[in-house]
């Protein structure tokens, strides 16, 4: 991996968390890799990545996955856009992976100077909600 590659990939990777992608706020690229993860012989690209528009679709419109029950989040997704079999199919072989909550959070945060011209210092965190502590802090001026 070459440094280009790298900065391509830290937007979608993170050392903290179960190891379970949440299906209420992971990305378009991190729900087409794991549908790729999860796909078998007869699903094709195409499949994964209408499967990962439809569910990012479902979070944009403001709509959030309450239960990790299966049942439950394919009814959700289905009563909000219709599914093809093989979509549907991919998205069962996928909840093994899923997760509907997070522990932790990454956040960034500014400071804006009085005058409101630029910001004045950024901070970078991530948050264990479940600890209720910071697990990372890093502060740019």
């Amino acid at each position: 991996m070459d440094g280009s590659l790298y900065a391509q990939l830290v937007p979608y990777l993170t050392v903290y968390g179960g190891g379970n992608v949440n299906l209420n706020c992971a990305s378009e690229p991190v729900l087409v890799a794991l549908a790729r993860a999860c796909a078998s012989a007869h699903h094709d690209v195409d499949t994964c990545e209408a499967l990962a528009a439809k569910i990012v679709r479902f979070q944009q419109a403001g709509n959030a996955f309450e239960e990790a029950d299966s049942a439950v989040i394919r009814n959700q997704l289905k009563e909000f856009v219709a599914l093809t079999g093989e979509e549907d199919g991919l998205f069962l072989k996928m909840m093994g992976s899923l997760t509907v909550r997070s522990r932790a959070f990454r956040g960034i945060a500014s400071g804006i100077e009085e005058d409101g011209s630029s910001p004045r210092m950024w901070v970078e965190f991530v948050c264990d909600a479940q600890a209720g502590q910071f697990v990372y802090w890093r502060e740019f001026q």
